[in-house]
């Protein structure tokens, strides 16, 4: 039986999150508003990934298959003090070896348990509007699609839409 894990990423897990993280870009180009040339290749990806991972308003959540990171996602603050009852969800990513596995779920619950630490009231996240298998994961967990901005990503002449959605935390 496989052992899942989930927990906060640290900067000893910098390394293993930028694997996973150029995995994502490259396995799944259209779905990120970042490419890889721009993170990867021009930038230095572990420099960022430790970056992202000391950052004081964000969590970056990390599930474990049997030892190995098999997905991540972060949660990230709202700085402004009238928009602090927010957060968003980024950067959400399932290894495609480990997809149907649990982790994703996994994952997503431990983001919602840190949203609830932090007296979080709703969630927001943005998804590709042809991510048909994203958004229905983020459906069974409550989320709504609040509103569709069209043309939100271009690239190399492709233009992508964006679906805005929202999950209430409290009643």
């Amino acid at each position: 039986m496989a052992d899942i894990e989930t927990r906060r990423l640290t900067i000893e897990d910098a390394a293993a999150c930028a694997y996973l993280r150029e995995e994502a870009l490259l396995s799944a180009p259209d779905y990120f508003a970042v490419t890889y040339e721009e993170e990867v290749v021009e930038g230095d990806v572990m420099s960022l990934i430790q970056q992202r991972l000391l950052w004081r308003e964000c969590v970056t959540i990390g599930g474990f298959y049997n030892g190995v990171l098999a997905g991540t996602a972060m949660l990230l603050k709202k700085p402004v003090r009238k928009m602090q009852h927010k957060a968003d969800i980024e950067t959400m990513y399932v290894a495609e070896d480990f997809r149907r596995s649990g982790i994703g779920k996994s994952v997503m619950n431990a983001i919602l348990y840190q949203a609830k630490i932090w007296d979080i009231e709703q969630l927001q996240l943005s998804v590709i509007k042809d991510n048909v298998v994203a958004k229905s994961f983020y459906q069974s967990f409550g989320f709504e699609t609040y509103g569709i901005e069209k043309a939100a990503l271009k690239y190399k002449g492709k233009y992508w839409d964006e679906e805005h959605m929202v999950l209430f935390l409290t009643s």
